[in-house]
């Protein structure tokens, strides 16, 4: 798999039961239709962590955790992408401890929704759940899992790209009035 491969995983059904991380229920449909705006949601999660000075790299989060990520992704929203490389992973992200410096190895996940509240809850308690799996799992403190929110606009504009410029010049226009 070359460098920042997307991996798509298989559609499945998750009961809640089986939901990882605890993760609630989602009762609302969050897929994203790619019809006017929505979120992406990026998240950065640590595969691998070292101090400065020290020779061994310990596991964070693993390939499994990552696959039932996925798993969950795929139910709630109707797909991921994973970027990840073999080998060490391709992005690198460090922070103070103290008077130690940490190096952490990231995988990056991307997840798009729908633009509702729900999604930003889902995301929020997500967060809470998965550095308290760390934390109990891994016996390790992670101060912070970093997940971006982005809004994307409209993937198909419904106006040419004349229309679009000649708006865009009078809103500017507006602006400087």
């Amino acid at each position: 798999m070359p460098y920042n491969s997307t991996v798509w995983w298989g559609l499945r059904r998750i009961r809640g039961a089986e939901r990882p991380f605890g993760q609630s229920v989602c009762r609302t449909d969050l897929s994203p239709t790619f019809k006017g705006a929505h979120y992406k949601f990026t998240l950065f999660l640590p595969v691998t962590e070292k101090v400065v000075g020290e020779q061994i790299y310990e596991p964070v989060f693993t390939k499994g955790d990552l696959e039932k990520l996925c798993d969950l992704f795929n139910a709630d929203f109707g797909g991921a992408t994973l970027f990840m490389a073999p080998g060490p992973p391709p992005l690198k992200g460090t922070w103070k401890d103290g008077d130690k410096v940490v190096i952490n190895g990231h995988a990056k996940l991307d997840v798009y929704s729908r633009l509702s509240k729900e999604a930003e809850d889902y995301f929020t308690e997500l967060k809470a759940r998965i550095m308290r799996h760390v934390d109990e799992v891994r016996h390790m403190r992670q101060d912070e899992i970093v997940i971006e929110i982005n809004i994307i606009p409209d993937f198909v504009p419904r106006k040419s790209l004349e229309e679009q410029k000649a708006e865009l010049e009078e809103r500017l226009n507006n602006l400087k009035r």
